[in-house]
């Protein structure tokens, strides 16, 4: 099974942006955003390794990983054991690749700016509680950290420039 999943793996790397790959606790998908940066929705447990081909290299997000570079295998699946540890965390990593698929890319970000995004945030964190007091919405709140993040990342990005 582990040649068959690097086999799409590689298959990935040269020609889609997303890849399910089945593990024995369920689905890791693997995804590319707009900046050619690899993100996944769970880390691998023990369980799933030998479903996965090896690697020995850790990145995190944003590693710098070219999707066009065979060699870059190993970076991938790095990422997947990388890229977050909860389901809160997750969820929040596809809403924002949801974002990505939507055309809300770094670029269109860093174009409305961070107010903009935490203004937003706060209108879906608020939606339910406005309405019923003392109760939250998970969804409202995994797209209100979603644009959190996005926020978070553009002053990162902003700072950066500026030195």
């Amino acid at each position: 099974m582990a040649d068959t999943i690097g086999a799409q793996l590689e298959h990935l790397l040269g020609n889609v942006s997303t890849l399910v790959v089945e593990t024995p606790l369920g689905p890791v998908t693997l995804w590319c955003d707009a900046e050619g940066d690899w993100h996944s929705t769970r880390v691998p447990t023990e369980d799933d390794a030998d479903t996965l081909p090896t690697h020995t290299t850790a990145y995190g997000i944003n590693a710098g990983i070219d999707p066009y570079d065979p060699d870059s295998l190993e970076d991938v699946l790095a990422v997947v054991w990388a890229d977050g540890d909860s389901r809160a965390l997750a969820d929040v990593a596809a809403e924002r690749r949801t974002h990505d698929g939507r055309g809300w890319t770094r670029a269109h970000d860093d174009e409305h700016g961070a107010n903009h995004l935490v203004e937003l945030a706060w209108r879906y964190a608020y939606r339910v509680h406005a309405t019923r007091p003392g109760s939250y919405d998970r969804e409202g709140l995994v797209k209100a950290a979603a644009l959190l993040v996005a926020a978070i990342d553009t002053l990162d990005r902003a700072e950066a420039t500026r030195g």
